[in-house]
């Protein structure tokens, strides 16, 4: 588990953003090396 990294100079907002697009993209299967266990996600278009 990472505790946290020491950033100087990096505003809160921005490592609450950066941390929120980490997680999203995890979810996106973005970091995911394997092509299948990627979750693939459509949007409905109606």
């Amino acid at each position: 588990m990472v505790l946290g990294i020491p950033v100087p100079n990096v505003q809160q907002e921005t490592i609450a953003y950066l941390r929120f697009r980490f997680m999203f993209l995890t979810t996106k299967g973005a970091f995911c090396s394997d092509t299948e266990a990627a979750i693939v996600v459509t949007e409905d278009s109606s």
